[in-house]
C-alpha cells in the first residue's frame, strides 16, 4: 500500500486520509481481536467492524486514485521504460 501511494502521486488530504485510515485499521483490528480473547469483553469485539471499515475505506480511496490518475502523472516503481542494451 505504501509504495502505491508514492507511485500514484497521492498528495494532500487524500494521502493523509488513506495512510491514516490504513494505519488505524491495520493496528486496531488485531488489537481488538486480541483484547476480546484476553479480557472476554464482547463490547471490544464490536469495534472490529469500525476498524475493518477503516481498512476498506483506505483501499477504496486508493482504488479511486488508481482508476482516475492520468498515466502521465504516475511516477515511481514500474513506470520507467526498459533500456535497450
Amino acid at each position: 500500500m505504501g509504495s502505491q501511494v508514492d507511485a500514484l502521486n497521492v498528495a494532500g488530504r487524500v494521502r493523509r486520509a488513506t495512510t491514516g485510515l490504513y494505519l488505524v485499521g491495520q493496528w486496531m483490528l488485531p488489537l481488538a481481536v486480541w483484547g476480546v480473547s484476553a479480557t472476554g469483553i464482547a463490547a471490544i469485539g464490536m469495534s472490529t467492524l469500525l476498524w475493518g471499515l477503516c481498512l476498506v475505506a483506505s483501499m477504496l480511496l486508493m482504488a479511486h486514485q488508481a482508476w482516475t490518475v492520468d498515466r502521465r502523472e504516475r511516477t515511481g516503481p514500474g513506470t520507467a521504460t526498459a533500456a535497450a542494451d
